[in-house]
């Protein structure tokens, strides 16, 4: 629903939180007109939604096999098991991180960061990698989204940021994590489970 430029600056500033001036370094244009689309943008969107959830937003999976890919992810990640989601894996999947410059293509390359950061055990919870995140279905820019928290030293689970998941098939082609806290509170969702 909105144009190429405004969606851009929108994703840049309010997903990303780039500055206005990092915003139009990256699109080439000047600080003014990334100020002047995202207020656009932002118009737009409260135009159209005026305080209800899109339909979009909510998880609705097409069919029950859809439903049981994303239950087996889910269950695998937060079991910790590397290779339940390598197996659901396309074999050229990518992971990426924006804007980290973190990104990994194949399913090895994959499984060996998962194993050795996220879902490794690690000095901060050793021993406890499983159970060490809670993943809740969402929905962004009408794909499935998990909003993620992480357990902290109180075994409290805290808002650590939003995965948006692209399936081909019965196979996962894309993973990318957006690593900020205040993400799910966008998605209407607690910081704290």
């Amino acid at each position: 629903m909105l144009p190429a430029r405004q969606r851009a600056v929108l994703i840049l500033r309010d997903v990303l939180d780039f500055s206005a001036i990092e915003t139009a370094e990256v699109l080439e244009l000047t600080v003014s007109s990334v100020n002047s689309a995202l207020n656009r943008a932002r118009k737009t969107l409260s135009e159209r939604f005026q305080g209800r959830i899109p339909e979009t937003s909510r998880i609705s999976l097409a069919d029950e096999k859809s439903k049981q890919l994303l239950d087996h992810y889910i269950q695998a990640w937060q079991a910790a098991d590397v290779s339940g989601l390598v197996s659901l894996l396309k074999q050229d999947a990518i992971l990426a991180m924006p804007p980290s410059p973190s990104w990994y293509q194949g399913n090895d390359a994959i499984g060996e960061f998962l194993a050795a950061t996220v879902l490794g055990e690690g000095d901060m919870f050793p021993g406890r990698a499983k159970n060490r995140w809670r993943l809740i279905p969402t929905r962004a820019n009408a794909a499935i989204a998990l909003a993620m928290y992480q357990r902290d030293q109180e075994d409290r689970y805290q808002a650590f940021g939003l995965q948006v998941l692209a399936w081909e098939g019965s196979k996962l082609a894309q993973i990318m994590n957006f690593i900020d806290p205040l993400l799910p509170t966008r998605f209407g969702l607690p910081t704290e489970l």
